[in-house]
C-alpha cells in the first residue's frame, strides 16, 4: 500500500512539504503573495519618509460593510467604463479599416485610369490581340507534330 502522505504532498522542497494543488489555486496564492509584498514595500517606503501611503491623514477609516457596498458600486462603474472603452476601440478600428479600404480602392482606380491612358497613347489596345494570335498558331503547329509522331 502506498503512503497516503506522499501521495498528498508532491515532493519535499527544501525540507518543506508542498501540497499538490490545482493551477488556479497556485495562481491565486501567487497573486496574494505579490499583493503582500507590494504592501510591505509601501509600508517600508512610508516609514523611510519617501511617501507611498494612499490614505490621507484627515480621513477616518470607514466601516467594513460600507466599504464593501462602495466597492460593489465601483466595480460596476469600472465594468461600464471598460465596456465603453472596448466599444470605442472597436469603432475606431472599424473606421480605420474602412478608410484604408477606400484609399486602396481609389488607388486601384487611379492605376487603371493611368493604364488605359497609356494603352490609348500606344495604339488602341489592338497590339496585344495580334500577339496572342501568333502564339496560338505556334501552339497549333506543335500539337500537329506531336500527333504525327
Amino acid at each position: 500500500m502506498r503512503n497516503p502522505t506522499i501521495d498528498y504532498y508532491c515532493g519535499e522542497v527544501a525540507g518543506r512539504r508542498r501540497r499538490r494543488t490545482t493551477r488556479w489555486k497556485e495562481e491565486r496564492r501567487r497573486r496574494k503573495r505579490r499583493k503582500r509584498r507590494r504592501k510591505r514595500r509601501k509600508r517600508r517606503k512610508e516609514e523611510e519618509g519617501k511617501g507611498g501611503g494612499v490614505r490621507k491623514e484627515g480621513k477616518e477609516k470607514e466601516g467594513k460593510k460600507e466599504r464593501r457596498r462602495s466597492r460593489g458600486k465601483e466595480g460596476e462603474e469600472k465594468k461600464k467604463k471598460k465596456k465603453r472603452r472596448r466599444r470605442r476601440r472597436k469603432r475606431r478600428r472599424r473606421r480605420k479599416e474602412k478608410e484604408e479600404t477606400k484609399k486602396e480602392e481609389e488607388e486601384k482606380k487611379e492605376k487603371k485610369k493611368k493604364r488605359r491612358k497609356r494603352r490609348n497613347e500606344e495604339g488602341e489596345g489592338g497590339g496585344g490581340k495580334e500577339g496572342k494570335g501568333k502564339e496560338d498558331e505556334e501552339d497549333g503547329d506543335c500539337k500537329k507534330e506531336t500527333k504525327m509522331m
